[in-house]
């Protein structure tokens, strides 16, 4: 044995080991009362972090904010006829509040109760206002972020409701002017889960966790008015079921994660064509889809669905 070589490895065992321990993350905040954050953390214009939580509060959930070196506070606790039960992180908006919805709670003009969700803006002190609460003709069960469009106006995603009952995209203004967009109706889509994405050429991309052709969900790509102007059904052997927003690349390709299928029946990492204006080529007319099965380490790392 070389001792010069053992001294070296001891060496640079201890040096990772040192790094390993000087990365570990530091806890800011620790939750209690069932909060369960949900959804990503957005950084208000006062260089605070703000977010929501599903339950904690009076139980049916909170928008919090917490510095840097954690200091949290609550600024919301929903109380069901303004909201209940957020599903997902908040958006900032051009005007500096902060904008989400719930997946329940909300009451008609006269006051009853109808529970199928809300659209709301905060304060970053804690100052709520409920733009529009959702009927189930126009929407129902908001579970993801909204989008922030260029005009100004937040654009979303439905699980449920809509004219066929599975699910829309909806428009709100920050004043709270609320308008579907699409009715999904089961052979374009049903159930979209994920947020909008607002691609560099002005459309947004979205994807349904189910329907389609083929029942295993969609990818599509539509204008701010609506209109689709691509869709793809999935099936078991591109990826099935997504639940995640896509993400824009800077080659103006579209990435995206399905929760089953593929070649090992455990989801695939997707890639999706869409940096062509006007889509009229042959490939966009072939959809544009590229697919990738996922290895076993994408789904260790990249997918936390165990499907048995």
């Amino acid at each position: 044995m070389n001792p010069l070589r053992n001294s070296f490895c001891l060496l640079l065992a201890l040096v990772s080991g040192a790094i390993a321990q000087s990365i570990q993350p530091e806890v800011l905040y620790t939750f209690s009362n069932r909060a369960t954050p949900s959804g990503d953390l957005t950084e208000g214009p006062d260089g605070n972090f703000y977010g929501a939580s599903t339950y904690g509060g009076m139980g049916q959930g909170t928008v919090f904010k917490f510095t840097t070196n954690g200091i949290a506070s609550t600024l919301v606790s929903f109380l069901g006829f303004n909201g209940s039960e957020p599903a997902a992180g908040l958006t900032l908006g051009n005007d500096g509040y902060l904008y989400g919805t719930t997946q329940y709670g909300g009451t008609k003009n006269d006051g009853e109760t109808i529970d199928r969700g809300t659209v709301f803006k905060v304060t970053t002190n804690g100052i709520l206002t409920t733009l529009a609460a959702f009927t189930g003709a126009n929407g129902e069960s908001p579970a993801a972020a909204l989008t922030l469009g260029s005009d100004g106006t937040f654009y979303g995603t439905t699980l449920y409701g809509g004219s066929f009952g599975h699910g829309t995209v909806f428009k709100v203004t920050p004043n709270g002017a609320l308008t579907t967009l699409i009715s999904f109706d089961g052979t374009n889509g049903w159930s979209p889960h994920a947020a909008l994405t607002l691609g560099n050429d002005g459309f947004f991309y979205g994807t349904t966790q189910s329907g389609g052709t083929n029942r295993y969900g969609t990818v599509f790509k539509m204008t701010s008015n609506g209109t689709l102007i691509w869709n793809i059904s999935l099936s078991l052997a591109t990826g099935a079921n997504p639940q995640t927003r896509l993400v824009q690349g800077t080659d103006g390709n579209f990435y995206g994660a399905t929760a089953i299928g593929g070649a090992n029946d455990h989801g695939t990492i997707i890639k999706v064509h869409g940096w062509r204006a006007d889509d009229s080529s042959p490939l966009a007319r072939n959809n544009g889809l590229f697919l990738a099965a996922a290895h076993n380490w994408q789904r260790r790392h990249l997918l936390r669905r165990d499907h048995k």
